[in-house]
This record gives structure tokens, C-alpha cells and sequence, in this order.
């Protein structure tokens, strides 16, 4: 793995960076509206995605899951099986890469910070537990599995969590770099 890792490190270059960064772009700013706009047509009185959470227990999830009606579950979940499978993988390359480069330039490619890397892909298989677990929820409505709404939830607040590290490891890397110059 630490083979791997350093490998990441080898081939991340600023040109994939920008390439990633304007899919993220493209996916935040384009298509996630889209999707939303159509789902306030199937839910108008307001449920959010369930990702957008942090947290929430079953009957939070559950409630916002009969909010959304038969068409707005079924866009729900066909969305995640297309934009919500390609932004995890876009935005995971993004990261590991941003990282890459800046542990590079300030030339501290120890082990220890090398790890940094890790936590895009924790990001990343939070998000695509998470996403399981809506499709399953959404899926079998209205059976109510309490157990899988639980799971989903720890996913996403690990997601979460994972995404204000790295946002914090970036800034501090930058910082870094912006202070050594």
C-alpha cells in the first residue's frame, strides 16, 4: 500500500488537477441543480437529499423518503446511480491528487504525511456505502429498515467528516507552503 500510495504522489499533476476541479465544478454547479429543480416537481413541499446530511435517524430518513413520492424516489435513485456514482470518483481524484502536489512541492513525502492520502479514499467509500444504503432505502419503500438507515447515516457523517479533514489538510498544506516560500 505505501508503494501505492507513493505512486499517486509520482503521477499527480496540476493539469489532472484542473481537469478534476472543473468536473467537480461542472457536477456542483450543473447537474446537481438539475437533478434538484426535477425533485422539487416530485417533492414540493421541500424533502432534501438524504447526502446532504449529516446525520439522521430512521424516521427523519423515512420521512423525508415518503416526501419525495413514487417519481421523485425513482429520480432519487437513478441519480445516484449516475451523477452520485461519478462525483465520489471525480472528487476522490481531485483530493488525492491536491494533496499529492502540495505534500510534493513542500518536499515532506515522509510516511507520516503520506498518509494524508487515505482519508479521499475513506471519503470515498463512505460515499458509496451511503449511496447503497439510500438506493436500498429508496428501493424498498415503504419497508422500513431501521438497521440499513442507521448504517446510512454513520456513512454519511463519516463522509462528512472525511471532507472537512481534507478541506482542513489542503489548508494547512497550503498554509505551509504559503509560509516556507
Amino acid at each position: 500500500m505505501k508503494k501505492l500510495l507513493y505512486r499517486i504522489v509520482a503521477l499527480s499533476r496540476w493539469k489532472y488537477v484542473w481537469i478534476a476541479l472543473t468536473l467537480v465544478l461542472v457536477i456542483n454547479f450543473i447537474a446537481f441543480p438539475y437533478a434538484g429543480r426535477k425533485m422539487k416537481v416530485y417533492a414540493p413541499n421541500g424533502a432534501d437529499p438524504i447526502d446532504l446530511q449529516f446525520s439522521y435517524t430512521a424516521d427523519e430518513v423515512y420521512k423525508m423518503i415518503a416526501d419525495y413520492g413514487d417519481q421523485g424516489r425513482a429520480l432519487y435513485a437513478s441519480t445516484v446511480f449516475t451523477i452520485d456514482l461519478v462525483y465520489p470518483i471525480v472528487y476522490t481524484a481531485l483530493f488525492v491528487m491536491l494533496i499529492s502536489l502540495l505534500l510534493r512541492k513542500r518536499k515532506i513525502e515522509s510516511t507520516s504525511w503520506i498518509a494524508l492520502l487515505w482519508i479521499p479514499f475513506i471519503a470515498f467509500w463512505a460515499d458509496i456505502l451511503e449511496n447503497t444504503g439510500i438506493v436500498t432505502m429508496l428501493n424498498r419503500y415503504p419497508q422500513q429498515l431501521d438497521v440499513v438507515a442507521g448504517m446510512t447515516s454513520v456513512m454519511s457523517s463519516i463522509k462528512w467528516i472525511s471532507i472537512a479533514l481534507i478541506v482542513l489538510t489542503i489548508l494547512l498544506l497550503t498554509m505551509k507552503r504559503t509560509v516556507t516560500k
